[in-house]
């Protein structure tokens, strides 16, 4: 019997909405029991992208999850404050605007759960850390808060200290981890991935990324994404991303699904509002914005 509700769940096929239309129907939204690995190098605006999708989800009141291993709680409550709200950094020269945090705060918590280093930190025993740690911690929390999506970002603040050939090897175990926890819980799973920075110049050639300036962009492929085939060929989804840095153009990003177990492959082209931290989707000729911050 259970089985056939696998075969007959609807939550396999058609999944949560990412809030950007023309990622979800590539890709049939995030559904049930999947894990995406989402790719680029530093600094491309993977993890502002990825709680772009976890926002637009908590406000739809689904309850979603992000395990923050590497940015620390100040700077991702700013982020979060930013984006939830629609705020500009001017928001934070204002020190009355102070008072105001505390309910903001709430209002994103109750439908968002946290958890940051320090907070590993204190839970951590022998023979309980790492990955182990943060596949308890979410089993602890799935069932009560009914937790449908979780962000975990990123991929290497979980390796050990390992040789590359190593790490490679111990990622694609860590992938398998979170895979079957997404399996066994019905739940969708995004992983952010750092690619090396000897991958800076690896992937395919983006021409249609406009710039002032001549420079030459690069998005992940499978194939550059050397070492990491256990990682690529256990995830349901990969993702690649790459993004302008020139101030006249800056923000404007490809996504490219370079693999989809039951979607499509294709681009979405966004565009990242570099004073909000918003992303929406851009055509030839309008913008689809995925929400409104302030509403």
């Amino acid at each position: 019997m259970n089985i056939l509700n696998d075969l007959f769940n609807k939550g396999r096929l058609v999944g949560v909405p990412t809030g950007f239309r023309v990622l979800d129907s590539l890709t049939g939204g995030l559904r049930e029991g999947t894990l995406t690995i989402l790719a680029a190098t530093t600094g491309i605006g993977k993890t502002l992208f990825a709680l772009n999708i976890l926002i637009y989800l908590a406000k739809l009141k689904h309850n979603v999850c992000y395990f923050d291993l590497e940015n620390g709680e100040p700077e991702t409550w700013h982020r979060l404050l930013m984006m939830w709200f629609g705020l500009d950094r001017s928001f934070f020269m204002n020190e009355e605007n102070a008072l105001k945090v505390p309910a903001m705060e709430e209002d994103i918590s109750e439908h968002m759960t946290l958890w940051f280093e320090d907070d590993l930190e204190k839970w951590e025993k022998p023979e309980l850390k790492g990955i182990d740690l943060i596949i308890r911690l979410m089993e602890s929390n799935v069932t009560s808060n009914n937790i449908k999506v979780y962000l975990i970002d990123p991929l290497q603040m979980m390796e050990s200290s390992l040789s590359s050939s190593e790490a490679f090897n111990e990622q694609g175990e860590i992938v398998k981890k979170f895979k079957r926890f997404a399996q066994k819980h019905n739940v969708a799973v995004i992983i952010c991935h750092h690619l090396r920075k000897s991958m800076t110049g690896a992937g395919q050639k983006v021409s249609d990324l406009d710039d002032v300036e001549e420079k030459d962009y690069f998005i992940p492929t499978l194939e550059s994404l050397k070492g990491s085939s256990k990682i690529t060929d256990t995830a349901t989804d990969v993702w690649g991303m790459t993004r302008t840095y020139a101030s006249e153009n800056a923000g404007k990003t490809l996504l490219r699904i370079l693999k989809s177990r039951s979607g499509k492959l294709g681009d979405v082209k966004l565009q990242m509002d570099m004073e909000t931290l918003l992303f929406n989707e851009r055509g030839n000729d309008e913008a689809y914005k995925v929400f409104d911050g302030r509403a």
